[in-house]
């Protein structure tokens, strides 16, 4: 019995002292050992992407560039007579002012740009007088920016307030003039609107008239009345087109002839500078059929 009481005493010793240390030790909670955390792999930065031009810049490199064809055509019209009067000047100086500040009060264009205003004349008057303005080069530059109807309008405006300037007109700058309106693919009849708003004389060429029909009994042909020099008798064989021709063939062959007898107009000859001024004339028709 007594070895028996042994043992049991020694087993709740046992007990008593497993729950004490498990009161003291084993509700401690477990120190966690952080892991080190994974540093990310350093990756380059693409470079940003400069994308399109801003669109600002696209309409103040537009502006700009019509600015310049505009004066370059007038600084033409202005010395078409072989002068270049102080008033014709100042015509065109104002102009490019007026432009240049309607852009500037939309935010298109900065106030730092009147120098670059100022280059664009003086190199205008500068190839003036030295004649290497091309006046189809400077129309089709125009054009290529896409002018409304009162863009176009403002430029032809421009020109005959130029050509007005010096209280006369030349027929030199009446012929640069035609040119302008024909390479522009201005109508005749808007033209002449234009011209009478400013007191000037309307010369819309009239389109020709239609081949009459064959009738079963031919009649005698009345004479023929000797044309004036605004009403030329037009047939695509005066001007060199044949049948069959694309429109960009008629187009590239009218204005080979425009510059070719452009330049006759200031031939020392009379007969070939009236030729010219009358071939000049046709040409104007031809377009008129064909291109507009």
């Amino acid at each position: 019995m007594d070895f028996l009481g042994t043992l049991v005493g020694l087993a709740i010793i046992y007990f008593i002292v497993k729950f004490l240390w498990q009161l003291l030790v084993g509700n401690k909670p477990k120190k966690v050992i952080p892991q080190p955390k994974s540093q990310p792999k350093h990756k380059r930065k693409p470079k940003p992407d400069p994308g399109p031009e801003p669109k600002n810049k696209l309409i103040k490199d537009d502006i700009f560039g019509s600015i310049k064809a505009a004066a370059r055509l007038a600084s033409k019209i202005a010395y078409a007579d072989g002068k270049l009067h102080d008033r014709e000047i100042t015509v065109i100086q104002i102009w490019m002012q007026d432009k240049a500040d309607i852009a500037k009060n939309a935010g298109l264009i900065e106030k730092g740009d009147g120098a670059k205003l100022t280059s664009i004349f003086k190199e205008a008057v500068y190839d003036a007088r030295s004649g290497s303005i091309l006046t189809i080069n400077e129309c089709e530059k125009f054009n290529s920016y896409g002018p409304t109807f009162e863009e176009k309008s403002d430029l032809i405006n421009l020109c005959l307030d130029v050509m007005t300037a010096d209280d006369e007109t030349h027929q030199d700058e009446e012929n640069q003039l035609s040119l302008i309106v024909n390479y522009l693919g201005f109508d005749l009849s808007d033209y002449d609107n234009l011209r009478v708003k400013k007191k000037l004389k309307a010369i819309h060429i009239p389109k020709p008239k239609p081949k009459p029909k064959p009738k079963p009994k031919p009649k005698p042909r009345p004479r023929s009345k000797k044309p004036k020099d605004n009403d030329i008798p037009y047939k695509d064989s005066d001007v060199g087109i044949k049948r069959g021709w694309s429109t960009d063939e008629i187009r590239k062959h009218i204005n080979r002839q425009f510059t070719i007898y452009n330049g006759l107009t200031q031939h020392e000859d009379k007969q070939t500078k009236q030729h010219a001024h009358e071939m000049l004339k046709k040409l104007a028709e031809a377009r008129k059929k064909h291109l507009q």
